[in-house]
Parts: C-alpha cells; structure tokens; sequence
C-alpha cells in the first residue's frame, strides 16, 4: 500500500470569507467557527452527518485494502514486479515536485534487511580536561554528562531507518522506564521485533571520553542480551530467510550467532558482522556455521587482530597503535587481512581520524554482490579473485578532532551507509563513502546516530566529496 496521502481542498464560497472577516475571524480560526456556525444552524445535524462520514469513509477504506490484498494474492509475480517498477516511476515522479518526502526503495528483491543486536541506554562522560592530565589518584574531574539511547544493533538499524531501508530490529530490553524511554526514542523505526522482559533491566552502557570526543574505556551491563535467544529469533525465520542482507552484533548469545548463520547459509543471505568489542570479535567465527554465511566484517584494527589470532595463532600488534604512521598502519592492518580473505570476503575496517580500509575480492569500481549475484557467487566460491585492498580517507572535518562532538555510533553509521548504498546496487566505492558521510554527521552530533541522515542529505553531501579518489594499494 502506498503510504502517500493526498488532499483535495474543497474551496470556501467567498461570502463565507466575507461573513468571517466581519466577524473578526481569520486563520486557523476560520474553520472551526464556520463548524460551529453550520452545527447552529442545522440544530446538530451537520455533527452527525459528519460523524456518518468518517465511519462511511472507515468502512470503504477497508474494504478497498481487502479487494486489494486480494487482487496482488493472485497476481504473478511478474504482474507484482511490473506494478512495483510502476509505483516507483509515479512516486519518482511526486519526490521529484517535493524533495521533502523522498522516500528511498530499497532495490534488491523489494525485501527488508534485518538486524539482530543490543539496545542500550548510553551515557556518555566526557572529561572537560586533557586527558594526559587524568590521574588514578581519587580526584574529582569535571565533565559533561549526554544521556542517549545506543547499542550497536539499535544504531545500525536506526541508520538504516533514517536512510528509509524500513529494516526489521530484533532485540531486547527489559520492562523499565529505561526500555520505554528508548523505544519512544525509537519511535521512527520498526521496533516490532524488540521483546520486553518483565523484571529485567535494559542495557546500560556508560562511555567515558577524552575532551577530544576520544574514547577512554566503556563500562556497561549487558546481561539483557542473553535474552536474544535461538527460540526467539526462530519466531523471524521467513524474514531471515526473505532478507537481502541480515546484520548482526556482537552482543548476542554464540548459539543464536550460530542459528542466525545456519538459516541465513541455507537461504543464501549474507550475513553483516559488527564485532562489537574486542571481546566479542572472534565469538561467531567459534561457531560451526559461520562460513559462508558471514560475508562482510567492520572491525576495528584491535578486533581485527583478535580476529586473525583466532586464524593464525599469532599475536602481531605489540605496539601503540596511537603512534604508528599511517603508512605502517595500513602495512599491519593489509598483513592481518591477508589470511582472512580466504574465509571472509569483504573486510571493512574503520580506522578512526585515517578512514577504513576495504580488503576484498572484487573490484572496488563494481557492486558488493547481494540476492541472485550473491548466490551465484556462493556457488563458484569466494576465491576466483585476487585480493585487492583500498584505502579511503574520511571527510576532512571527520580528522579535526575539534568539530567531533563525539566518536559513539559512527561506526555503526558506517555500516548503515554502506548498506544502504548495498540495497541500492550502487558501486563499492559509492557505499564506502556513504558510510563516511554517515559517520561524518554521527562525530558532529549527540547522538550515536544523527538526525541529519537521511536519504537527501546523504547524496547533497556526497556531491560535495566527488573528488576524494580512493587509494588503491599494491602488495
């Protein structure tokens, strides 16, 4: 059903404009003294005529949905694809008079991504002194206190929302005034999917920053997500199994990873894996149907080596990472990707204030392959290709720490964009600085996902940065 609503104004007889303006009438004001004016006049019966009218009109619009449900029931699905490309063109059509309402259609298979994650209420510490001048000594720091609503699975899908990608959110959270306030901050998503716990708290995490917006350590209580459960996630099987794309974090139980692996692989669904925290990252690559099901991973450096220790049995990061050029950067995160690339196809990595790396087995200039390339793919195996591996920087405010407000979320925002740039078959390239632009607008703002995302300011932004080319390095 089309969402749109359209308005016929009926037009006022100017005698009723003339009447109003005598009485000293205007505005918002002329509509209900013109109500009350018929009611009087007609002893009541315009009330009830028009009380008929919006149950009359109730009743039909019911029925035109049954008629409707039924007519696509029988419909092939070539009928269903060409009525589809139809509504696109028309709505095209009414976004381009009005930008406003730019509505973003997903384009592989018209199917909803899922994710399956945390949610979490944030409170994010940020000290106000340099963070070289912090001391174990028992002081007491001033800082700023930001109360938001996060968790990794809730960002990516909150940017997926935001982008218009209409994404299924598995999750859960405990009965409490935490778990209301945050599915009210969630009210622009479909959150259907979240289950209340009676007598169990919703997850809390507190972030203490550096006043560079940097973080210092998290503390948080997560035992919430233990709730996530094989037997609850099988109740959203057909959507796993009708997904384009199935996110998950890192904050689930093992053997929902392993469930959410298993029926992905047999329906042919690239599974998206955000490590969460160094602690999580290796936890689904432990499980017995991780592979081929996880098709795309967006650690960051610490979770990628914890990632490739699991692979090689070797530890490689001794140093400070704080303090290597980019240049050695980019050499240690190439050697950890390297071994990984027979397991995993597309690596991405965020590298903070440096941007991400992408390790792949496609050409950055083609399309991450999802629906029936994914599936052709799946069948030749992911090693037909050479590795290639492509830095992209981030956007130039995204380096001068001092337009971050804060780095909470933008990860998650990455992936938003990527995927959303995914969903609509747009290049490798195009989605990677999609996921920039997302994490772009999450450092300038409060929230672990900005308001600002959306489908329209994502591409006038974008246009602005055309001409960052991508570094594509040679090994």
């Amino acid at each position: 059903m089309c969402n749109n609503m359209y308005v016929n104004e009926i037009p006022v007889d100017d005698s009723k404009g003339v009447f109003c303006r005598l009485k000293g009438v205007s505005g918002k004001a002329v509509t209900p003294f013109i109500l009350e004016r018929v009611n009087k006049l007609t002893d009541g019966k315009s009330l009830e005529a028009n009380r008929a009218l919006i149950q009359n009109n109730a009743q039909i619009g019911a029925q035109i949905a049954v008629e409707l449900s039924q007519i696509r029931s029988k419909q092939t699905p070539r009928q269903n694809a060409m009525n589809s490309k139809r509504y696109e063109a028309f709505e095209r059509h009414i976004n381009t008079a009005d930008t406003t309402r730019t509505r973003a259609k997903c384009m592989v298979d018209h199917s909803r991504p899922v994710v399956i994650g945390g949610s979490i209420a944030d409170t994010v510490v940020t000290f106000k002194q340099d963070g070289n001048q912090l001391t174990h000594s028992g002081a007491t720091y001033s800082a700023s206190f930001k109360q938001s609503y996060g968790g990794v699975g809730r960002n990516m899908a909150d940017a997926l929302a935001r982008l218009q990608c209409n994404p299924l959110f598995v999750s859960a959270i405990g009965k409490d005034d935490s778990g209301r306030s945050l599915l009210n901050y969630c009210s622009h998503m479909d959150h259907r999917g979240i289950q209340e716990i009676p007598d169990a708290s919703t997850a809390s995490y507190i972030a203490v920053l550096k006043s560079s917006g940097e973080l210092l350590y998290g503390l948080g209580d997560m035992d919430i997500h233990n709730e996530i459960t094989v037997d609850y996630v099988s109740g959203f099987v057909d959507d796993l199994k009708k997904a384009p794309i199935v996110l998950m974090d890192g904050n689930i139980p093992v053997e929902t990873m392993d469930f959410i692996c298993q029926v992905c692989q047999e329906a042919a669904v690239p599974v998206f894996f955000e490590p969460t925290d160094v602690h999580k990252a290796k936890t689904p690559f432990e499980t017995a149907n991780w592979k081929p099901a996880i098709h795309f991973i967006s650690p960051n450096v610490r979770e990628l080596h914890q990632i490739h220790s699991l692979f090689t049995a070797k530890v490689l990061i001794q140093e400070d990472l704080d303090g290597m050029s980019i240049q050695d950067l980019l050499h240690c995160v190439i050697t950890l990707c390297q071994p990984l690339l027979d397991h995993v196809p597309h690596i991405l990595v965020t590298l903070g204030q440096h941007g991400v790396l992408l390790a792949t087995r496609q050409p950055h200039q083609d399309t991450f392959h999802l629906g029936a390339k994914y599936q052709e793919k799946t069948n030749k195996g992911n090693n037909s290709s050479l590795p290639s591996y492509v830095h992209y920087q981030t956007h130039p405010v995204g380096r001068d720490a001092h337009h971050i407000v804060s780095v909470s979320g933008a990860g998650d925002s990455f992936n938003g964009g990527v995927v959303y740039g995914m969903l609509h078959g747009l290049s490798i390239d195009d989605c990677i600085k999609r996921g920039l632009m997302c994490a772009h607008l999450s450092l300038q703002s409060h929230h672990p996902v900005s308001h600002l995302i959306s489908p329209n300011t994502l591409h006038s932004e974008v246009l602005k940065w055309t001409n960052v080319e991508p570094n594509i390095i040679q090994v």
